[in-house]
């Protein structure tokens, strides 16, 4: 059995690597609702004008289909029972 202090400290140490990896991610989510071409803060305008284009992009479509397919092949793996 840990002790309390070693309890403390992973818990801790786990959030902030929680937060490491996700921080990134929440900036990049805000950035795509950003109106100017020239990111920085504070945001100002928010807008979705990005998405249109994105979506109706042939590469972007790809690529979103790619990642689909990866997604169901590993998940696919994943979920066969081990031999």
């Amino acid at each position: 059995m840990e002790s309390r202090t070693t309890r403390i400290g992973l818990w801790i140490w786990t959030i902030g690597v929680v937060l490491f990896l996700h921080i990134p991610i929440v900036i990049i989510v805000l950035y795509a609702f950003n109106a100017s071409n020239v990111q920085g803060w504070p945001i100002t305008d928010w807008t979705t004008k990005w998405f249109g284009p994105a979506i109706h992009d042939g590469e972007m479509q790809q690529a979103l289909w790619l990642s689909h397919l990866s997604h169901s092949q590993s998940m696919r793996h994943a979920s066969r029972p081990a031999l």
